[in-house]
């Protein structure tokens, strides 16, 4: 004889198998007890289904927010959107209303698909879903020239690096502005931060252009990181803005003069040469998101540019890992200055004379 129950007689308040709900009930193999609203207890291999036995398999939440302590094939109805989601062990990954969305340049790795912006755009989401982002501003850039001839730039402050953000977010179906900030520029004169990098933004959130390298006697400029202070004097460096990057290194006097180097999103530039190196920050590691759509220095971005010296055949200014370029390794009275600029979408603060690097806007989620 087939025995069904009210499947509203079997659950406690919260949604769970109430305890001791099914022991003690006979088994059924009769398929036809199935029927809307009930639930057949049937025998299965190793014997009658009971709450216990239920205890550790996958539950079914419906709830505003995620559960706690999730498991590996736990699944939620996130009631607040309106769609199921599965845990895979790390992460709630959307099941119905799957997520998709167009913008950029599109590809896919690893089990994510990746949307890359070396450019502004817009991305458009066609459902609602959880994004990760990594959002990099435009390094800062250098000056042009200072007070007195021979070459005066070789011992200005590298540019700091733009501003990095990476987190995840929710969002709903619609068009989405991207901002992707430019390098700063090579220019002259006061405040070092005409010379910042712009802003990149998406989402309503915002990584801050690299703050401006400081000429002469003129310190750093405050950015995502900031930039190297100038050289003539000691000059502190800029400062990074918390949680984006890095405070650039101090310029450097008594002689050989020397600029600091730029900030960078993973560490501080540093003072310049014999008063240190003069090296640019280090980025941020994102080899993944690098390997996947073929950008980054050596899976960095947003290194600090590199400071310039004010001896001879300095090579230890070098910009920081992640696109920031090098500082001056000549004298300036041994003619032109050799500074690199800022890689392009990687954010890299400018070396000495040079301009920053373009930022760039990436955006995954599962596939």
């Amino acid at each position: 004889m087939s025995r069904a129950r009210n499947l509203a007689d079997l659950l406690d308040a919260n949604g769970d198998v109430a305890s001791g709900a099914l022991d003690n009930v006979p088994p059924s193999n009769d398929a036809s007890a199935l029927t809307t609203g009930t639930l057949p207890i049937a025998r299965i291999a190793d014997g009658d289904i009971t709450a216990a036995k239920l205890a550790n398999d996958a539950k079914v939440v419906k709830s505003a927010t995620a559960p706690a302590s999730p498991s590996a094939g736990d699944l939620w109805y996130d009631s607040t959107n309106k769609v199921i989601k599965a845990y895979n062990g790390s992460a709630w990954v959307q099941m119905s209303n799957k997520f998709a969305a167009t913008g950029g340049t599109v590809t896919e790795s690893g089990g994510y698909k990746y949307h890359t912006f070396t450019s502004s755009g817009t991305f458009v989401a066609e459902a609602f879903g959880e994004v990760e982002y990594l959002i990099v501003a435009g390094g800062g850039g250098t000056a042009s020239n200072g007070p007195t001839g021979n070459n005066p730039t070789a011992w200005d402050g590298g540019g700091g690096a733009g501003g990095l953000l990476n987190s995840s977010v929710g969002i709903s179906a619609g068009s989405y502005t991207v901002t992707v900030g430019a390098g700063g520029p090579v220019a002259g004169g006061n405040p070092a931060s005409i010379r910042n990098g712009g802003n990149s933004s998406v989402f309503s959130l915002t990584a801050i252009g690299g703050g401006g390298g400081g000429y002469y006697s003129q310190p750093g400029a405050s950015g995502g990181s900031g930039g190297g202070g100038g050289g003539d004097t000691t000059t502190a460096g800029g400062a990074g803005t918390s949680g984006q990057g890095y405070a650039g290194g101090a310029g450097c006097d008594p002689p050989p003069e020397a600029g600091g180097g730029g900030g960078g999103a993973g560490g501080a530039g540093a003072a310049g040469v014999d008063c240190g190196t003069g090296a640019g920050g280090v980025g941020r590691d994102f080899s993944t998101w690098a390997a996947a759509t073929s950008t980054g220095d050596s899976g960095y971005y947003a290194g600090g540019g590199g400071g310039g010296t004010g001896t001879l055949s300095r090579t230890s200014n070098v910009g920081g890992l992640g696109g920031g370029g090098n500082g001056t390794t000549v004298h300036y009275n041994a003619g032109t200055g050799n500074g690199t600029a800022g890689q392009a979408n990687t954010g890299g603060g400018g070396g000495t004379n040079k301009t920053g690097g373009s930022g760039i806007v990436i955006i995954r989620y599962p596939v």
